[in-house]
């Protein structure tokens, strides 16, 4: 019996330790994006990719991150990873020039890739179907939607107590630890399948979602006709298509495709990805509004996202005894509305908005919906779910979330760069950097809320079981 069957606890500690350094990362240098462009020279337009270039790889492979915890054993694949996202991280500090930064990003989130499956998974095995395993999916859900919102706080901290190098280099000691104490408490686990990996499939899966964003991009500079913007188009569809006739035809695919037929993964997957892009998109935003809209420092940044923190860690502990009240369904939509309604509140941001008044109230209902819909959304996914697809199933999720993301994340920029007139990220005019906002916001409102529409229809006959 390997030791996280004996000590459930232990593990769960460590996989949120995992998690916590995974997530924080995914966001941690947007607080930090001013000074990264004013040190490497990034231009305005590429600044994005700082962000992007982690979620996108770390979104890309998370399917063969998943499966390859079922294949090769998930103590030897955290090991794999964390090690991975140490040195990227130790090569990210050590960066001088835009493209060192960025291949430093992806490689982060390669590791990262298969770090976070593998968390979710040993969860998913260490507690039983059940209030065991709710308990814990809050708990794990919690951590990781705080290291969303703390991350501004440490990365405002870091990058101007030190510098942004720091944000880099925090996570070696943290990686470092986490080897160890994966070596010392989780024992090598007998891989539960011995097919191959599907690489052809994260390839095809990962180059669909670069070009997907980069067809956006280019749409917004070039507009929807340009031959460029129509390659990329094509290219997207034709990479999509082929991963859909691989995953059909591969003996061990990456994703089962019979399982997202089902009403709780199709309305998890659909959400997880709304949900996703509308809080990073608006916590890109509202960075770049309060640093240079409102000249606030990046610790000052930072600490505008605690409160919002708090209420979101709070919603999302909260959550799994309400779930014992009532359905997930009745849950998450009303997580999604709640949402949608905080998106329709920062509609009204202006140069003149002011923190405590005009921007708080929509961040504490924002993120505490998030917090609520993320336990919910984890106990769709896992409910029921087979040992043997535990990898694969986590990887779908975290996948949906990195680059449903990182797509709508795109699509929101690019609305609000066109509404500043393509200079949101270098304006030094507030007007210029808030004309844009408004369309922003009211188009994520719409989609969340259409979230909330399909998940109440979808899971209309669902039931999660005893």
């Amino acid at each position: 019996m390997s030791p996280h069957q004996d000590s459930p606890k232990l593990v769960l500690a460590i996989t949120c330790v995992a998690q916590f350094m995974v997530i924080l990362n995914a966001t941690i240098v947007v607080v930090a994006l001013p000074a990264i462009q004013s040190d490497l020279g990034i231009a305005a337009g590429d600044l994005i990719w700082v962000v992007n270039a982690y979620l996108v790889t770390f979104g890309g492979f998370l399917l063969i991150g998943g499966r390859s915890a079922d294949i090769f054993g998930r103590q030897r694949m955290l090991l794999v990873g964390t090690t991975l996202f140490t040195a990227a991280s130790l090569w990210g500090a050590t960066s001088t020039s835009a493209a060192t930064l960025l291949s430093a990003r992806a490689a982060q989130g390669l590791g990262a890739a298969v770090i976070m499956p593998v968390t979710l998974s040993l969860v998913i095995v260490s507690f039983p179907d059940g209030r065991p395993r709710r308990r814990a999916l809050a708990l794990w859900s919690a951590v990781n939607s705080g290291a969303v919102s703390i991350a501004f706080f440490i990365g405002g901290f870091l990058s101007q107590t030190f510098s942004w190098q720091a944000i880099f280099l925090a996570n070696v000691p943290i990686g470092v630890a986490l080897i160890v104490a994966v070596v010392t408490v989780v024992d090598t686990d007998r891989p539960l399948d011995r097919g191959g990996v599907d690489l052809g499939g994260a390839l095809t899966i990962t180059t669909s979602s670069v070009a997907a964003i980069l067809t956006v991009q280019r749409s917004e500079r070039e507009g929807w006709t340009d031959l460029s913007t129509l390659l990329l188009c094509a290219v997207t569809v034709t990479f999509f298509v082929a991963f859909i006739m691989l995953e059909r035809t591969h003996p061990r695919p990456l994703v089962r495709l019979p399982m997202l037929r089902k009403p709780n993964f199709a309305v998890a997957i659909t959400s997880i990805s709304a949900v996703a892009g509308a809080m990073m998109a608006t916590s890109y935003l509202l960075t770049l509004f309060f640093q240079r809209s409102l000249q606030w420092s990046p610790l000052e940044t930072g600490l505008a996202y605690i409160p919002p923190s708090i209420a979101l860690s709070v919603a999302a502990l909260a959550t799994a005894p309400l779930l014992q009240l009532t359905t997930p369904r009745h849950v998450l939509v009303s997580a999604l509305l709640l949402l949608a309604g905080g998106a329709a509140l920062l509609t009204r941001i202006s140069p003149t908005s002011h923190y405590a008044a005009d921007i708080l109230p929509a961040m504490m209902l924002m993120y505490a919906a998030v917090g609520c819909a993320g336990v919910t959304l984890s106990v769709l996914v896992t409910t029921k779910i087979r040992d043997d697809d535990a990898g694969m199933a986590s990887g779908v999720v975290a996948a949906s979330h990195d680059i449903g993301g990182a797509l709508w994340l795109a699509v929101f920029t690019s609305l609000a760069a066109g509404g500043a007139g393509s200079t949101m990220v270098s304006a030094e005019d507030s007007l210029a950097i808030t004309s844009g906002y408004p369309m922003v916001f009211w188009a994520m409102a719409v989609l969340v809320a259409l979230g909330a529409a399909g998940a109440f229809v979808m899971l209309r006959r669902w039931r999660p079981g005893p």
